[in-house]
């Protein structure tokens, strides 16, 4: 089941992303996903179970909400 919710959440991020112009690559921990936007890493995005929240990260900067807003802020801070 693990598995599942896993690829899922990744499929969830990759169409989120796709929407948004960009792409995401596994970053090697689980539910963290790097953003790209024209081949260039822009920020990072991840899913916190517990809270049940994203937290999207660019530079030292960092917002925590929704999904496609999480996305959209990684984008914008590029």
């Amino acid at each position: 089941m693990a598995t599942r919710i896993m690829q899922d959440r990744h499929a969830e991020v990759s169409q989120a992303a796709a929407t948004l112009g960009a792409t995401i690559a596994d970053s090697g921990e689980r539910n963290w996903w790097e953003i790209t936007l024209a081949g260039k890493r822009v920020g990072d995005i991840r899913y916190e179970p517990p809270t049940r929240v994203w937290l999207a990260t660019t530079g030292i900067e960092s917002t925590v909400g929704d999904l496609t807003g999480c996305l959209r802020f990684v984008i914008r801070r590029n």
